[in-house]
C-alpha cells in the first residue's frame, strides 16, 4: 500500500482498524510496520478522532424517540404542493405587485433609448464612430488580403 492510499484509508474510515475494509487491513498493517510516516498518520488520525469523539453525546432512548414522534405525529400535518389541486394554486398578477418590476424595466428601455438615439458615450468609448462588424472579423485585411 502507498501512502497516499493509507492516508485516504484513514480520511474515509477513521482511525480505528476495525473500521477500516477487510481487504485494506493487512496492507495497512504491512506499511504502518515499515513507514514512519505511515504511523505519524495514523497517530494524527487517532489524536483527531479522539477530539471528535471528546463531545459525543449519547443516543437518544427508545422512550424520548417514541414521545418526539407521537408529538409530531399528533400534530396537523401541511400539505404538500404536490397533494394541491392545480387549480388552487393562483398566481398573483396584480399591479400593486408588480409595479415595481415594471417602472424598473421602463426606466431602463427610456435610459437606452435615450443613449442610443442621443449619442451620449464619450468619442473615445465608440460613440461617434462606426463599426462595421466586417472590419472586426477580418482582422483589418483588405479583400486582396493585404493589411489595411
Amino acid at each position: 500500500m502507498m501512502i497516499w492510499r493509507f492516508r485516504r484509508l484513514i480520511a474515509a474510515y477513521g482511525a480505528d482498524p476495525a473500521r477500516w475494509p477487510p481487504g485494506q487491513r493487512g496492507r495497512a498493517a504491512a506499511l504502518l510496520a515499515r513507514s514512519a510516516r505511515a504511523c505519524t498518520l495514523l497517530a494524527e488520525a487517532q489524536a483527531f478522532d479522539a477530539l471528535l469523539m471528546a463531545d459525543a453525546k449519547p443516543p437518544a432512548d427508545e422512550q424520548l424517540a417514541a414521545a418526539i414522534i407521537a408529538r409530531s405525529t399528533a400534530r396537523p400535518q401541511e400539505r404538500s404542493l404536490a397533494a394541491v389541486p392545480a387549480r388552487a394554486i393562483g398566481v398573483d398578477w396584480s399591479l400593486a405587485r408588480l409595479w415595481p418590476q415594471a417602472l424598473g424595466l421602463a426606466a431602463a428601455a427610456v435610459i437606452g433609448f435615450v443613449v442610443g438615439w442621443t449619442d451620449l458615450l464619450p468619442a473615445d468609448f465608440g460613440g461617434g464612430d462606426t463599426i462595421d462588424l466586417a472590419d472586426i472579423l477580418d482582422a483589418g485585411i483588405d479583400d486582396n488580403g493585404s493589411p489595411l
